[in-house]
């Protein structure tokens, strides 16, 4: 038998391909759709939510630090009312203070970090995605018609080809 012949008998063979072929569009489809909505989501979580936040902590732990900063040089000069004998406590507060705030800081440049790289490493994931995508708008719809011109012109062939059933006269 030649190569390029197919012995195809029934167009369900081929029904049952173009049935497929839809399936994995759909799939695929939902699939691109998750990627890019995963993608959105991390980023606008990363870019607004955990950028605001960190910045308000970092505007809340200054505070808490200026605060325990003012109680540590109060409790120690000699001219205040605050005056102390021992400003131990205030300096314990002032220095866990100063390193939560330093830790907000961290934090803060950690998220504007990850926002740049997301961005750059989402671009680099989206690109081959985004071809997929294209291909599938411009391919997807070509085949199947494609298919439905085969499955249309084999029923015909399938109808001229078969033969004639004579009537019985009784």
């Amino acid at each position: 038998m030649p190569l390029n012949r197919a012995d195809i008998d029934s167009p369900e063979v081929i029904k049952d391909f173009r049935f497929r072929l839809i399936k994995f569009d759909e799939t695929a489809r939902q699939a691109i759709a998750g990627i890019t909505g995963d993608i959105y989501r991390v980023s606008a979580w990363l870019s607004h939510d955990q950028a605001k936040y960190w910045q308000m902590e970092l505007r809340k732990r200054e505070e808490e630090f200026q605060l325990a900063k003012l109680a540590f040089k109060n409790a120690k000069d000699p001219m205040s009312a605050y005056r102390k004998d021992s400003a131990v406590d205030e300096r314990k507060e002032m220095r866990l203070c100063e390193m939560r705030r330093d830790d907000a800081e961290r934090k803060l440049k950690a998220v504007k970090r990850w926002c740049m790289m997301i961005d750059r490493e989402s671009q680099e994931m989206v690109g081959p995605v985004n071809v997929f995508a294209g291909s599938l708008d411009a391919n997807t719809p070509k085949a199947i018609a494609k298919l439905d011109m085969l499955i249309t012109k084999l029923e015909e062939y399938l109808r001229l080809a078969a033969p004639d059933v004579p009537s019985s006269g009784v």
